[in-house]
């Protein structure tokens, strides 16, 4: 146990440390859950191995500097994806967990990942926010797959009073194909729920933060956004490849709702080029 936790916090360095642009919110079209699946969706070309399999490489991207900011920032995006024996994984884009099933259909498990939270000195429009601090989640995840469909899901809680205590679900539904011998395409739509606790911390404005322009405001439990993303992969050999991938996502309830959302569209184009091991 003590191992694991060692290295969940060498993995939330490492990710904090390479990308300080990037905003790491499970709602809305940022954070590297989001900006790396394109290096995961690679899965599905991945080349046999030993105990060890993995992804590693990096790229670069545009989002929105904050959930429900209308300004676009560029993000680095780095990539370092490890599985040994199909059932311990450490990710920038995973997290680190455990496959306890781990069928070819089907890939169930607890994880531990990280919220980076929001700095108010991101964006002038945050100015007098509160920052909420990084925060490590435990939850659990699913990943099943049914010919060219793949479904995703996922349960995590927050354990930061800093950061969040909040509770967010998501679910994922995507259609792979093959474009032609090097090039795979991926099109998918998700959504994601948070609790009260999440939306206000996110999204909220307390007495003593709002201002003539941004009233008090508290979350309510609800779905907070619905998207879709394409992804296409073009392999340069049987390791290495690139991806490119644009995700735009809609925020509603508490998300948008809020006096922080400038604007509910929110959108990510990035690229990756990464290294099959």
């Amino acid at each position: 146990m003590k191992c694991l936790v060692i290295a969940a916090a060498l993995a939330a360095g490492l990710s904090a440390a390479m990308a300080p642009g990037a905003n790491a919110a499970a709602v809305g079209a940022g954070g590297f859950e989001n900006q790396l699946s394109g290096a995961v969706d690679t899965n599905i070309e991945r080349v046999d191995g030993g105990d060890f399999r993995g992804v590693i490489g990096g790229g670069v991207g545009a989002a929105n500097t904050f959930v429900g900011s209308n300004d676009i920032e560029g993000v680095l995006l780095p990539l370092f994806d490890i599985e040994w024996r199909g059932a311990y994984f450490l990710s920038t884009q995973r997290g680190l967990g455990l496959n306890i099933i781990r069928k070819r259909t089907l890939r169930m498990g607890p994880r531990l990942t990280l919220d980076r939270g929001r700095d108010a000195g991101d964006d002038a429009f945050l100015t007098g926010m509160r920052d909420i601090d990084p925060t490590i989640e435990g939850g659990v995840f699913l990943v099943g797959f049914s010919g060219n469909w793949r479904i995703k899901a996922d349960l995590r809680r927050g354990f930061s009073s800093g950061g969040h205590e909040g509770i967010v679900a998501s679910a994922d539904l995507a259609y792979a194909g093959r474009v032609d011998e090097r090039t795979s395409v991926v099109i998918g739509v998700n959504i994601h729920w948070a609790n009260a606790a999440y939306a206000t911390r996110f999204f909220g404005v307390s007495t003593a933060e709002a201002t003539p322009i941004r009233p008090a405001f508290v979350g309510d439990a609800g779905f907070q956004d619905f998207g879709g993303y394409l992804t296409v992969v073009f392999n340069f050999s049987e390791r290495v490849f690139i991806s490119v991938q644009a995700r735009a996502a809609n925020l509603v309830g508490s998300a948008s709702d809020s006096p922080l959302s400038e604007d509910d569209l929110q959108v990510f184009t990035g690229t990756l080029l990464g290294f099959r091991f």
